[in-house]
């Protein structure tokens, strides 16, 4: 579960990962500064194996991009997740979506997650493989 902080600068993105399968139950939250100056707009979300994968138009600058976060770490319930961010508009246009593995089996381990340009639609671009987010 996300929301983004935007009422004003510095602009954040909460997250939350439920503890258990049941979604009333007990949940892992955090809070990212995601800039102090660029707000992340319209975020979309993909679950990959190797990460969260969030996508946003950067407000202010016209610019893409994504960010990974640290799935496993996630998960656990990690105190402070890393966070990997990378900008992607010269890959794509604005209103980039990633890709979303849901259930069934994992990709394999070496394909990276793919976004969709939506706003042409000229097909998928490949994004990034993150085989590990560093800490931060």
């Amino acid at each position: 579960m996300s929301q983004f902080g935007v009422a004003s600068a510095p602009y954040y993105t909460c997250l939350a990962v439920s503890q258990t399968p049941d979604p009333l139950g007990p949940w892992y939250v955090w809070q990212y500064l995601y800039s102090n100056s660029l707000m992340n707009d319209y975020p979309k979300f993909g679950v990959w194996p190797d990460g969260y994968y969030m996508t946003v138009n950067e407000f202010g600058s016209g610019q893409s991009a994504t960010t990974v976060f640290d799935r496993t770490a996630m998960l656990a319930g990690a105190a402070n997740p890393a966070a990997v961010y990378f900008q992607i508009d010269a890959l794509q246009p604005a209103f980039p979506q990633p890709t979303h593995w849901d259930g069934g089996p994992p990709p394999p381990a070496a394909v990276p997650t793919t976004t969709l340009p939506s706003t042409t639609m000229r097909g998928a671009i490949p994004l990034m493989h993150c085989r590990s987010v560093p800490s931060v």
